[in-house]
């Protein structure tokens, strides 16, 4: 089934550019790993940008120039996607664009608990102003509620979860802000492990989370 949420255009037309920082062009090169929609919305983004530097050809420039500015663009260009596999266990090839960070899958990450039903493993903690971490929240069990102090993309890779505001399913990329106070459950069927992009902390909300919050903000920003 193909995702039903993605990326806002803008994050795609960045991703395309290679203007995109680190954490989040991981969730947008996930997600094209799922999503064909998308990824064909970025090759032409791409095609596009290739007719530009199509029309640069005619402009005189000295060749040393020339050369360096396609040199800096090869290095900009992102690296083509392959499908995302079936996850039906720990396959490190499951998600190709997670390869960097986690070679041996989803097991080799470095999890942390977070309760008796919910963990997370950060893979890229602010060095592009943004947190990327995996979340793994136990089938039919709730995450925590919670409000954002920025903007917080959610991924979804296996599994689904509801978190009263919508259904989300493996592919759907979600996007959250400070508008957003929600409690991200997983559906019954099987547990549901998350990508999760955020650019400041989260804000526990609820009586129990807020006797938390300055735990938990420092696990989640």
């Amino acid at each position: 089934m193909k995702p039903t949420f993605h990326p806002h255009e803008e994050l795609l037309m960045e991703y395309a550019s290679g203007a995109l920082g680190e954490s989040h062009a991981l969730m947008v090169a996930t997600h094209l790993s799922f999503c064909p929609v998308c990824r064909e919305t970025v090759r032409k983004m791409e095609s596009f940008g290739g007719d530009l530097l199509d029309q640069l050809a005619d402009v005189q420039m000295s060749d040393p120039a020339k050369a360096a500015l396609f040199d800096q663009l090869d290095d900009l260009a992102p690296e083509p996607l392959r499908p995302a596999t079936s996850l039906s266990g720990d396959h490190p090839c499951a998600f190709p664009p997670l390869r960097d960070y986690l070679s041996g899958g989803l097991a080799s990450a470095s999890w942390r608990r977070l309760g008796p039903a919910v963990r997370y493993a950060d893979l890229n903690k602010g060095r592009d102003g943004a947190d990327a971490q995996l979340i793994h929240v136990k089938a039919g069990r709730k995450s925590i509620q919670h409000t954002h102090t920025g903007d917080e993309w959610t991924l979804v890779l296996k599994g689904a979860y509801d978190d009263g505001i919508g259904r989300y399913q493996a592919g759907d990329a979600v996007f959250a802000d400070r508008d957003t106070d929600h409690n991200p459950t997983a559906l019954p069927q099987e547990d549901c492990i998350c990508l999760v992009v955020i650019d400041s902390p989260i804000r526990l909300t609820g009586p129990v989370g807020r006797l938390f919050d300055p735990i938990i903000s420092r696990a989640f920003g």
